[in-house]
């Protein structure tokens, strides 16, 4: 079965990508300008992490039929990396400050992205560890525990609706939680910590199975719970 997993991991990254683009096209349908929930005034930033992520799973795919490009295209690639957990960390941030108003304000994002890019710059043969590091793994669990706050701020109206609203925003939680870990720390091998421990290499090892199926599993959960 690891074989057969590694082997098409290109099918992957294809169901991976578009899971997140649903996600995006799910949040960008609905009308949002006349809601009652502050929330809407903020989930487009996840639709654009939805569709800059997703788009980076398809070049993804694109790299692996193809084999490895040239130095721009780990650039671009490593660009829009960086800008897809730019928007997830600020709608993370954004999304606990609705229920936190002391929490960390906007201005941590730009000092985190701009940091983030001059670590890109500095090392240079690292391209993708950092925004991984400094900003997909506190992104999705900042989304995580504001999916959480959200829902036991606004419990009383969202009941309201008679649909499992629990269900949705517990499984959106997990799901960002758990993929911002996935996403996060489990980085291509290199030799430094964590990276020289924790890595996709060692996680294959140990689970038998590329962690980009569990990543893939995990963001059809968070497209699956935001749509409903």
């Amino acid at each position: 079965p690891t074989q057969f997993l590694v082997r098409y991991l290109d099918l992957v990254y294809l169901i991976y990508g578009l899971s997140f683009m649903i996600l995006a096209v799910a949040i960008l349908v609905q009308p949002r300008r006349k809601s009652d929930f502050k929330i809407a005034g903020i989930i487009g930033m996840l639709a654009a992490f939805g569709f800059t992520h997703g788009l980076n799973e398809f070049l993804d795919m694109i790299q692996i039929i193809k084999g490895s490009g040239a130095p721009s295209w780990h650039i671009a690639r490593t660009t829009i990396l960086t800008f897809s957990f730019i928007f997830l960390f600020e709608f993370g941030r954004s999304l606990i400050a609705l229920s936190k108003e002391n929490f960390f304000k906007r201005r941590i994002t730009v000092i985190l992205s701009v940091f983030v890019f001059f670590l890109i710059f500095i090392f240079q043969h690292e391209f993708s560890f950092w925004p991984r590091y400094i900003l997909g793994l506190p992104g999705g669990i900042m989304t995580a525990v504001g999916f959480i706050l959200y829902y036991k701020t606004n419990q009383t109206i969202l009941e309201l609706f008679k649909v499992r609203t629990s269900l949705y925003f517990l499984t959106a939680a997990m799901a960002t939680g758990v993929y911002g870990v996935l996403a996060g720390l489990i980085v291509p091998k290199a030799d430094f910590f964590p990276a020289s421990f924790l890595n996709n290499v060692s996680f294959l090892n140990l689970t038998g199975m590329p962690v980009q199926i569990f990543r893939n599993i995990c963001a059809c959960l968070i497209s699956w719970s935001v749509f409903n």
